[in-house]
């Protein structure tokens, strides 16, 4: 594919060796990947001719490799021209010619390399000669040779302590420059931040990049889609594949290939070997992964399913179980040398994210940093393979924020201190999913988020979804009985408010460390159940409307969530375990506080509720509605005892009755991230029928768990529409 004999190629500042494979511009070796390096030589060879798109398709791809070519030559140009620094639209070095092919426009100098000899790039050997001492023989003067002085002179013994406190002071010097290298920050000057997209759309982490572009996915109510952008900005331009629902998981060492899981609901998922060039997926083997990574050794990859982490052939052959966690690793990368692999794990039942390290044969497992950080939820790992430095996001105490922070590599700090972290951002955005440069490693990409909701309702005449109380933004939102009063919950904040359906009358009921959730008016208006998730066992909190009397109703040590009341008040049921403290929803039920004067005076479970959360009682109190373990709608009828049913073929999101009691409103939550439809199920006739598509909305909807709906005292739809700031930076020091 490139020329016959070697040849080193000069044009302007760029320097090609067609032998090496290497680029240089202004002496300084440049990234380009293989395909684009074909097409530069092809162009190259004939320079000021046209090489037609005809000829760069077999130089590229084989007969029998199916490829989209126009998308995947059209790719290979646009990363040659990022390479090189050159604009389709002004052209310096190459031109397009419209249907035809492509043009080198820029003067060329050709000049053959010379022929090698000997063994290629081997250094020149030079040795001189060393005076050896005869064996047996001893250069040191005994105490009787008459050439030793029997009284050494006073300068000699100043000399050696001189030079004995001019070592410990440089000994001493060292150890002070170790330690302050090991708690100084990543830079001593300030950072440099660059705002790379500017789309507004929802981005989904990790971000992925070769040097010259970063890709990652961005969500829209259609669907996940996988999108590049230049690293140096500009137009977010979509990834074209055939793959379903696809999410990134990592990037080749060589820049040209995307491990990538894909297809409906959660991970476990199928895992795609995924071009970055526009050829064809590639299946590797059967495996089902929540994550993989490529291993130091490119011809294995790592993934994990389930709890387990398991290393495999690239073709997805022979299997060899690394590790079995407590919790559900993700976030796998290996360090530089090889040696150690470092992932973060989801553990439900402290709902916490914490990151590991462990050797490569899976010995050595330890937590990366101590119990006594103060960091939260850290996550995201990635090593800078050029400095060995660790970066990751975390959360710093009571921060409601995440930061990026770095661990200094082992060969700047003291071997016996302890991995220190230094935070490299702090705010105002929340930053996460960090990436480093392969070209720059003081250059970071981020994605930075601004938080923020808008609550919407749906517009019946026009069907459109419209702000609603002046778009706060809140979630969570219950109406009392008498429709006057409203409950929220702030996003991202998380503090329980009340005030009056026309925005009056507003008052904050909750302050930190308390977080709200979920909120529910009692049928009497003078309280608010709600659930508190602060802590690591959630409850079940009532306060007055009024802010006073905060207490705890649900059971001491016992995880709930899900309050609602019975229509007469005094009952109140609530999910006896929720989906975020356990992995195992057919161990659930549904628990009943009975209430006299506000106190609990006895808690029952509710019969027939075994594998059920997410309680709602009916209006008339004959019915509760709730969610089974395959996420399925059940409706129990509490007045017999009997007469209970599952509604199939849809997973079910944030059940809510209709005013009347004749309707079940739910989110279709067929895609687990994104709901595509509201819909409600009429009661008499078990029918189902389509309320709103959500693909129009042009916002994704949202919530601190999952996106939240709820419904207005006549019927209308209310959502919590995502319109967060977030975009691609990048951090440089």
């Amino acid at each position: 594919m490139g020329s016959q004999a070697p040849s080193i190629y000069r044009f302007g500042l760029f320097e090609v060796d067609s032998r090496s494979g290497e680029v240089r511009k202004s002496g300084v070796r440049i990234k380009l990947q293989d395909q684009p390096f074909q097409v530069l030589l092809k162009l190259l060879e004939q320079p000021g001719s046209i090489v037609s798109r005809e000829d760069l398709h077999v130089a590229l791809w084989q007969g029998d490799t199916f490829v989209d070519f126009d998308a995947g030559l059209n790719t290979v140009m646009r990363r040659l021209r990022d390479g090189l620094g050159d604009l389709a639209e002004n052209p310096t070095l190459i031109e397009t010619v419209p249907r035809r092919g492509y043009r080198f426009i820029a003067p060329v100098e050709k000049i053959e390399a010379p022929v090698e000899t000997g063994i290629p790039g081997a250094p020149a050997i030079h040795s001189s000669p060393v005076t050896v001492p005869p064996l047996g023989h001893s250069s040191r003067q005994e105490p009787g040779d008459s050439s030793a002085g029997r009284n050494r002179p006073a300068f000699l013994l100043r000399g050696r302590v001189w030079l004995l406190l001019a070592v410990f002071g440089a000994v001493l010097l060292i150890l002070v420059v170790l330690v302050s290298v090991q708690t100084s920050p990543v830079s001593d000057s300030p950072l440099r931040f660059k705002q790379i997209t500017h789309d507004g759309v929802a981005k989904s982490g990790p971000l992925l990049s070769d040097g010259t572009r970063i890709y990652f996915s961005e969500l829209t109510p259609s669907g996940r889609a996988l999108v590049q952008v230049a690293a140096t900005g500009g137009e977010v331009i979509p990834l074209p594949t055939v793959l379903q629902n696809p999410r990134l998981c990592s990037m080749s060492p060589e820049g040209n290939e995307m491990l990538t899981l894909a297809g409906k609901g959660e991970p476990p998922l199928p895992l795609w070997m995924l071009p970055v060039a526009g050829d064809s997926p590639r299946r590797i083997g059967a495996i089902l992964a929540s994550d993989a990574a490529w291993c130091p050794d490119p011809e294995l990859l790592v993934y994990s399913a389930g709890h387990d982490i398991f290393v495999v052939r690239k073709d997805g052959t022979r299997p060899q179980k690394l590790l079995t966690a407590e919790g559900f690793p993700t976030g796998l990368c290996w360090s530089p040398d090889g040696q150690r692999l470092r992932f973060h794990t989801w553990d439900p039942a402290p709902s916490s994210l914490t990151l590991w390290e462990l050797r490569k044969d899976g010995t050595d497992l330890r937590p990366l940093l101590p119990s006594s950080s103060a960091l939260k939820f850290s996550s995201g790992g990635v090593w800078n393979g050029a400095t060995g430095a660790f970066f990751f996001q975390a959360q710093a105490g009571s921060e409601d924020r995440t930061d990026v922070w770095s661990i200094p590599p082992i060969g700047r700090r003291v071997l016996w201190t302890s991995a220190t972290p230094v935070r490299l951002t702090s705010g105002p955005l929340s930053f996460s999913s960090p990436a480093v440069n392969s070209d720059n490693p003081k250059e970071l990409f981020v994605l930075g988020t601004a938080p923020r909701a808008e609550l919407v309702r749906l517009d019946s005449s026009s069907g459109r979804f419209l702000p609603y109380l002046g778009g706060i933004s809140a979630e969570g939102v219950d109406f009392s009985r008498d429709g006057r009063w409203i409950a929220y919950i702030a996003y991202p904040g998380g503090d329980l408010w009340r005030c009056r359906v026309d925005g009056t009358e507003r008052r904050r009921l909750t302050f930190p460390p308390v977080r709200a959730f979920l909120p529910r008016w009692s049928p009497d208006g003078r309280s608010i159940a709600f659930v508190d998730v602060s802590k690591r066992t959630w409850t079940i909190q009532l306060i007055s409307s009024e802010g006073t009397g905060l207490k705890q109703l649900s059971p001491a040590g016992q995880s709930a969530s899900d309050p609602t009341w019975s229509p007469d008040g005094d009952r109140l049921a609530f999910g006896g375990v929720d989906l975020t403290h356990a992995d195992n929803p057919s161990e659930f039920f549904i628990q009943v506080l009975h209430l006299a004067s506000g106190q609990v005076t006895r808690v029952t479970t509710l019969p027939g509720s075994n594998g059920l959360f997410s309680p709602r009682w009916s209006p008339s109190g004959r019915h509760m509605a709730a969610i089974n373990a395959a996420s399925e709608l059940t409706v129990l009828n509490l007045s017999n005892g009997r007469d209970t049913f599952t509604l199939t073929g849809y997973k079910a999101g944030f059940p809510s009755w209709s005013r009347d009691g004749d309707f079940i409103y739910f989110q279709d939550r067929t895609n687990p991230e994104v709901p595509s439809q509201i819909l409600r199920l009429f009661l008499p006739s078990r029918e189902v029928e389509t309320v709103i598509e959500l693909e129009g909305i042009g916002r994704l909807p949202l919530g601190t768990f999952a996106s939240w709906s709820g419904l207005t005292p006549d019927d209308a739809p209310l959502l919590c529409r995502d319109i967060s700031v977030q975009e691609v930076y990048s951090v440089r020091w």
